[in-house]
């Protein structure tokens, strides 16, 4: 898992990368393309200015970012991730987002979360708890049939200093009934009615 401190052992005298290889090369990975998947994962994670950093050198998000990337690395078909974007920033969730949006293909992904965006995004079928029992289970879009109140449509700035206005006014002259749920930061989303999601 990948919250808090990682369920994965890291030791504090291994490098990153150093971390990537021996935990592929412990899950039975072809070591021919190693490398080159080691090199893609560090990438994509935001990790490849800390490549050759001692883990003991880690912040605590970047040591969640490894413990991700050791969950992933070596071709693993199920991973469990408990939640994995806890504490991060929102350019940092998002870039985590798109990572295992694209990593998760031909896996089982099993995701726990206290974002109801981050479900969303991520999960093909969401369970959501209560009392420890599983309450309801599907997909995002028909739970929010079911039980919704609409569809939040959630849009990031590429810079943080733009103004809102003129996407909100925009979405506003195409559906009027719209409702702006937050504008913050780089991240602007506005409620739609679920008749008008199309």
């Amino acid at each position: 898992t990948a919250h808090g401190s990682p369920k994965y052992f890291i030791s504090d005298d291994l490098t990153v990368a150093e971390h990537l290889e021996l935990y592929a090369i412990f899950k039975g990975a072809d070591r021919t393309n190693l490398q080159t998947e080691i090199d893609k994962i560090i990438e994509d994670l935001d990790l490849a200015d800390k490549r050759n950093y001692l883990s003991k050198h880690l912040s605590g998000g970047q040591k969640r970012k490894l413990s991700i990337a050791i969950a992933f690395i070596g071709g693993s078909k199920f991973i469990l991730l408990d939640e994995p974007s806890s504490g991060m920033d929102t350019s940092a969730r998002r870039r985590l987002w798109d990572m295992l949006k694209n990593y998760k293909h031909g896996k089982v992904v099993l995701l726990t979360t206290h974002y109801m965006d981050e479900a969303d995004y991520l999960g093909d079928r969401i369970a959501i708890m209560g009392e420890g029992k599983i309450q309801c289970l599907g997909r995002p879009l028909f739970l929010k049939n079911k039980f919704g109140v609409g569809y939040s449509l959630t849009m990031v700035k590429k810079d943080i200093n733009d103004p809102s206005e003129p996407i909100i006014d925009l979405v506003k002259g195409i559906i009027p009934e719209c409702n702006v749920l937050s504008n913050v930061s780089a991240e602007v989303t506005i409620q739609l009615p679920l008749d008008t999601t199309s």
